[in-house]
């Protein structure tokens, strides 16, 4: 996919855009504040993938399990 392409995505706020530069920040840069927000934008809008990995991600390195409700059990 072209770079300007995902710059286009992200500048837009698409969920699945955001939700792989908050991955990418987090794991990959070790920018963990950011990487954690523009997860928790994916997960507010409603990415399911987001919503996972965002609510794992804060029990697992930020001891925080609050976000497991939002988890979809099906």
């Amino acid at each position: 996919m072209p770079s300007s392409l995902l710059k286009s995505y992200y500048a837009e706020g698409n969920p699945s855009t955001l939700y792989m530069k908050g991955v990418q920040f987090f794991f990959s840069f070790g920018l963990k504040e950011e990487g954690l927000s523009l997860m928790k934008r994916a997960s507010d809008a409603g990415y399911e993938r987001a919503v996972y990995t965002y609510a794992m991600t804060r029990a697992i390195f930020c001891c925080d399990g609050q976000y497991f409700a939002g988890i979809p059990r099906e």
